[in-house]
């Protein structure tokens, strides 16, 4: 299980614990989030890269084949994975994601967006990041969560660096 930009593991627990009778859960931290280390180096963030260490991961525990679950960032991930080691992967499930920009000049718009909101998230810090990130009208349908749910995003998101986000 792979998670969208500023999750971690833990965005799959509620719907993990829903499926750990039927399945193995690996729900990893994509590199930058949760628990996973924030290299400097922003080669080390490519998805060429992820796929790569995510097969020694499978690899150390053993694990042959998995069905790929990825959410937005982590979909473009798996998405990646399976195109790289399609003999690894037993099914893929892509929620909310796309296999990228096609468009030449809407794709060089996306990465002076994303340089920009890097540098922001460098310049002001997570906390005042997730401050506007959560703020994004595309989060509305969260203010039905319950407080806990929220609080509990909330805290997950701000556990992020800074250098890992941006």
């Amino acid at each position: 299980m792979l998670h969208g930009f500023t999750g971690s593991a833990e965005t799959w627990t509620d719907i993990g614990s829903q499926l750990d009778t039927q399945f193995r859960i690996i729900a990893i931290d994509l590199p930058g989030h949760g628990k996973s280390s924030a290299p400097a180096d922003p080669a080390r963030y490519s998805l060429d890269r992820f796929a790569d260490d995510l097969c020694r991961v499978l690899d150390v525990l053993d694990v042959e084949r998995s069905c790929v679950l990825g959410y937005s960032m982590g979909g473009r991930a798996a998405l990646r994975f399976a195109i790289a080691h399609p003999d690894r992967v037993s099914a893929l499930i892509l929620e909310s994601t796309s296999s990228g920009i096609h468009d030449e000049s809407a794709r060089q718009h996306r990465i002076d967006a994303d340089e920009t909101l890097a540098a922001l998230i460098e310049r002001d810090g997570v906390e005042a990041f997730v401050e506007r990130w959560e703020s994004l009208p595309m989060w509305s349908s969260q203010s039905t969560l319950a407080d806990s749910g929220r609080a509990r995003l909330r805290a997950q998101r701000l556990t992020n660096s800074a250098t890992g986000l941006a």
